[in-house]
């Protein structure tokens, strides 16, 4: 399934404002027979993990580990021989255990309370969501 979609130019300026926001890598390398890499961050601040912080590369070799490459504009760190792919931000904030307010949210939005489930009940029991309504114009 694909889906078609055209990005208006205010849009396309949406999206590269929040790339500026998100932590950019200006370099990385690996020291296999560690298993460690560095990243060192547009900030200038160095960043060391060991592979094993990403469950994704506990199982790589030391070819597929040195395979490291940084995409788009360096938010993004890829192993393209085993086809993992993850952001800088997730990278870091694994690195020193910090949750992003991105992930929070996330969560958040995952978790079920007792609160949620009576709401959900007494939806169902009212027929549902309630249809939104179609506001004429003119």
């Amino acid at each position: 399934m694909s889906i078609n979609h055209n990005v208006t130019q205010q849009e396309y300026a949406e999206a590269a404002e929040r790339g500026k926001a998100a932590p950019r890598a200006i370099h990385i390398q690996c020291f296999p027979r560690k298993r460690v890499f560095q990243m060192e961050l547009a900030n200038h601040t160095m960043l060391t993990f060991p592979a094993a912080l990403l469950s994704d590369l506990k199982d790589a070799t030391a070819a597929q580990l040195s395979d490291a490459k940084l995409m788009f504009d360096g938010t993004h760190v890829w192993w393209d021989s085993i086809d993992v792919q993850h952001t800088v931000e997730y990278i870091a904030s694994k690195a020193v255990n910090l949750t992003t307010a991105r992930q929070a949210a996330m969560a958040a939005s995952r978790s079920k309370s007792p609160r949620k489930a009576a709401a959900a009940r007494a939806n169902g029991r009212l027929g549902g969501r309630p249809v939104k309504s179609k506001v004429k114009v003119g």
